[in-house]
């Protein structure tokens, strides 16, 4: 695969919202070699964090759904060191006021799912030792959190129905572990209503980044994670047995799957990135301040394949896919947390996928704070993906202004 060439591009048109001026500049777009879709993303709304930090250095601070079921999407963002969550929900063209809930002091992550089965989205956060469900009071707000113990260096969260009972289930991965809980749900507000499950092998070490979905294709949710220790990926695919053998254990038959990366994994996701129906996964990372890098692995008949690994933006964190462009193809938007020419301001990289594997071109967004998260929704409800990034202070929402 071709080394992929940086091209920058300016953002349409800023919006600072909050901080009393507004900066417009010129636009930019692209398309691809095989198709007329015209690539681009037009708007940056920039949310200031009344609360002040956005959240530290490593870990998603940023969690979207529609909060309060309008077809609009919103968003959640994490103040780690301060303990509280700040709503954002979506007007269409804007966001109505910052909401602000407390939570659990020294939080690390957050995530979103309808855990009580309203029909609401719900906000689950973590700290070092337990759990905290904001449960929607369902007029686009959230109740006082309940909070559940659970273990020790909790550091990644994630939500799906593990044992496909209907309800939505936890997992929480332990930082300089080689374990992860999940809290099995039975659709209760209590915390009676969970039941806890631990699970541990060689193949998970010290896991930096974490993603929930089926790659192998057989309807359960699986875990593929980034391990922080062995420059390599795990996939813990799900057993659909009775919970205690759900996924890899110590004294299970399965350990899971390991693959080798260039460098630690900071983020994962999945994507279908050669249309043959199967879940591919993309990694992104950096082998040193200067030099980040994504990487594809395929998901063929035989197991997972490697493409050679594409340069990227210094410091990469996390990442998303979406078809940003329009073109019906898988898409790669990831954050880098320092910036081209080491600004210190976090800058959004798009790699546009080809439809057989490969990755052939990049435009990058410049941000005006060190950034940490990013996840991709529809907040418009133009029918376009859009993104939004969490910030030291500040969340920015970029709407795609892409046609078709």
């Amino acid at each position: 695969m071709k080394k992929i060439q940086s091209l920058v591009a300016a953002v349409g048109l800023l919006l600072t919202v909050g901080c009393g001026n507004s900066t417009t500049s010129d636009s930019s777009s692209s398309s691809s070699g095989s198709s007329t879709a015209q690539f681009s993303f037009g708007s940056l709304l920039t949310k200031s964090l009344a609360s002040g930090s956005g959240g530290a250095d490593s870990g998603p601070i940023v969690s979207v759904a529609d909060y309060n079921n309008d077809g609009k999407g919103d968003f959640a963002v994490l103040n780690r060191s301060l303990g509280s969550v700040s709503l954002f929900l979506s007007s269409g063209s804007d966001f109505q006021s910052e909401q602000i809930f407390s939570t659990v002091s020294a939080s690390v992550a957050i995530t979103s799912g309808d855990f009580n089965g309203d029909g609401f989205s719900d906000v689950v956060v973590i700290n070092t030792n337990s759990i905290s469900f904001l449960y929607n009071n369902g007029a686009g707000g959230f109740l006082s959190q309940v909070e559940v113990p659970l273990g020790t260096a909790n550091q990644l969260v994630a939500c799906a129905d593990f044992d496909s009972d209907g309800h939505q289930d936890v997992v929480v991965a332990e930082s300089g572990s080689t374990g992860i809980h999940i809290l099995y749900g039975d659709g209760g507000s209590a915390p009676a209503s969970y039941t806890l499950v631990d699970y541990t092998t060689s193949t998970l070490q010290n896991p930096a980044a974490m993603v929930v979905n089926d790659v192998d294709s057989d309807g359960k949710a699986d875990l593929v994670f980034g391990n922080g220790s062995t420059n390599s990926l795990a996939v813990w695919y799900n057993h659909g047995s009775d919970r205690a053998g759900q996924f890899p254990s110590a004294d299970s038959s399965s350990s899971g799957l390991t693959l080798p990366t260039g460098t630690t994994a900071r983020g994962v996701a999945c994507g279908d990135f050669n249309g043959d129906g199967r879940l591919d996964i993309a990694c992104s990372g950096a082998t040193s301040s200067s030099d980040g890098f994504i990487e594809l692995f395929m998901n063929t008949t035989s197991g997972f394949v490697v493409n050679a690994a594409v340069e990227a933006s210094p410091d990469q964190q996390t990442l998303t896919v979406g078809d940003f462009n329009l073109d019906g193809l898988a898409d790669i938007a990831a954050l880098s947390r320092v910036g081209v020419n080491s600004t210190g301001n976090g800058e959004v990289d798009f790699f546009m996928g080809d439809g057989i594997g490969g990755l052939y071109s990049q435009l990058s967004y410049q941000l005006g704070a060190r950034a940490t998260a990013i996840a991709s929704q529809d907040f418009n409800a133009d029918g376009l993906p859009d993104l939004v990034v969490g910030a030291n202070g500040s969340a920015y929402v970029l709407l795609n202004t892409s046609t078709r």
